[in-house]
């Protein structure tokens, strides 16, 4: 009864599955020399990337003022 299931799941093919050390690396290099700008439009680099970036944000909202009161 358990053969008639065997075929229902796809085996993974091993040499298509990236490699987390590789995925790191090319993000750490990337980053490198680019800088982040926090606007919706780029993918956001890895934790363990050092980069640099430039806040981009928006506080218009009265909320968010430091105004005096």
């Amino acid at each position: 009864m358990l053969t008639a299931f065997l075929g229902l799941r796809p085996r993974i093919d091993y040499s298509q599955v990236p490699s987390p050390i590789e995925a790191i690396e090319n993000d750490c290099q990337i980053w490198e020399t680019k800088t982040y700008m926090t606007l919706p439009g780029t993918h956001v680099p890895l934790s363990t990337s050092e980069f640099s970036s430039v806040d981009q944000g928006n506080a218009n909202n009265p909320m968010f003022s430091l105004g005096s009161r």
